[in-house]
């Protein structure tokens, strides 16, 4: 936003990296054809079915990979992110609840962001799955997230069982 309108401005603006350009004064029709522009498409949003996981809740390549990562640079390392994982992810998800019964959408996409990130690192590919969700869900409001929350924690358990046998099988 600025009040600098000459001739030329806003392209030396938006070439400079800018997203936008707006010059005051402000009208309420440019700021809404700007808040048009950038409003995000809607996501549809479907609540998954509990899930029926067979076999393992984490992808034996990344975690092999890991493996290999571990034995090769850092004897620790994969002990050493998976014990990260099992304290953060639960302060996580606490925050995540927080956040969901405060109304705070921004929040919980932030949360829930992170925490797929952290999932997907250690092939916890459902639990990154439902975090996915819970982002989604959230854009559109948060009437899904409670369901998709009990959803996440039920997942985050059975990572945490399998991840503490593998450190098991990696000892």
């Amino acid at each position: 936003m600025t009040a600098n309108a000459m001739q030329g401005d806003r392209e030396r603006c938006l070439q400079a990296g800018m997203d936008d350009y707006v010059t005051k004064p402000i009208t309420t029709e440019s700021l809404a054809a700007v808040f048009e522009r950038w409003r995000r498409p809607a996501v549809p949003v479907s609540v998954p079915e509990p899930s029926k996981y067979e076999g393992s809740t984490i992808d034996p390549h990344v975690f092999d990979g890991l493996r290999v990562l571990s034995d090769e640079d850092d004897p620790g390392f994969l002990t050493r992110l998976i014990g990260h994982f099992l304290v953060d992810t639960p302060a996580q998800l606490a925050l995540l609840g927080t956040a969901c019964r405060k109304g705070r959408a921004e929040d919980v996409q932030r949360i829930a962001h992170s925490v797929k990130g952290s999932a997907s690192n250690l092939g916890a590919l459902g639990l990154a799955r439902l975090c996915d969700s819970v982002v989604a869900g959230a854009a559109r409001g948060l009437e899904v997230v409670p369901d998709l929350l009990t959803e996440l924690e039920l997942e985050f358990q059975r990572v945490r069982v399998q991840l503490k046998q593998g450190l098991k099988e990696a000892a």
